[in-house]
């Protein structure tokens, strides 16, 4: 809604968007050069929809410089205000099953630095290509957390549901298992597989360059361990070299 505006001398906030594999981030920007006015504070709002072609659904939004986060619906209205010549940065990222993956929150780009991401029905497991504070929402306290297989001392924090870790620099697999309870833990469990810039099929939730999900199905998975489902997928599921498919095990 900012295309046809002229965000230097307007009343109106500036925003653009990009994706990454396993989310979105939106900028948010007053652009504002008006030295005759007293007041540079402009007040706006955003929606997960301002991203073009984002599937409904819930989503977890994550604010850069204000460090909080709102769990809304893509149509869904928010609110921000901005002083002369700031921006903010906002995370969005999917729920699924009771369980968000922002990523990195010391990061301008938080889900960027998400290179695989896999959801199942009791646990979610992703990697995170650099150290920092990692950041994940989820509905109700988690059973465990682990880096690299080795259980880890991190925090949750009940009134806004930011579950947070932290890791050292380099690339770790983070797997979080759901607690007793989690909204969602009986609904289909979901992974998803890319092909990279190539076309080649190279792993569950790798990061194909910017590529668009394309919805599949999948069956007779059900009890299967996470590492023969994604065995099994790599050699049986074809996808589009123009993007990724998700396949949802019933």
């Amino acid at each position: 809604d900012s295309l046809f505006i002229d965000s230097q001398d307007g009343d109106d906030l500036m925003k653009l968007f990009n994706r990454n594999a396993h989310g979105y981030v939106l900028g948010i920007f007053n652009g504002r050069y008006r030295p005759d006015l007293e007041d540079g504070v402009l007040n706006g709002s955003y929606r997960v929809s301002d991203v073009d072609n984002a599937p409904a659904g819930e989503y977890i939004a994550y604010r850069h410089y204000a460090q909080d986060l709102q769990r809304v619906d893509k149509e869904a209205e928010m609110t921000i205000e901005l002083g002369d010549g700031t921006a903010e940065v906002v995370t969005i990222c999917p729920v699924v099953n009771g369980m968000s993956v922002i990523g990195l929150l010391d990061k301008y780009n938080s889900s960027g630095a998400i290179t695989e991401l896999t959801t199942l029905k009791k646990s979610t497991t992703f990697t995170i290509c650099d150290g920092g504070t990692v950041g994940v929402w989820t509905q109700d306290a988690p059973q465990s957390v682990e880096v690299d297989g080795g259980a880890v001392a991190h925090d949750w924090n009940e009134g806004t549901g930011l579950l947070t870790l932290q890791v050292q620099s380099g690339s770790h697999q983070v797997r979080i298992v759901r607690g007793e309870g989690t909204e969602g833990g009986n609904r289909d469990r979901s992974v998803e597989i890319r092909r990279d810039r190539w076309g080649e099929l190279v792993g569950p939730g790798v990061d194909a360059g910017g590529m668009e999900p394309v919805a599949g199905t999948g069956s007779g998975l059900r009890g299967r361990a996470e590492g023969e489902i994604a065995a099994e997928m790599m050699t049986a599921t074809r996808c589009r070299h123009t993007g990724a498919r998700t396949v949802t095990i019933n």
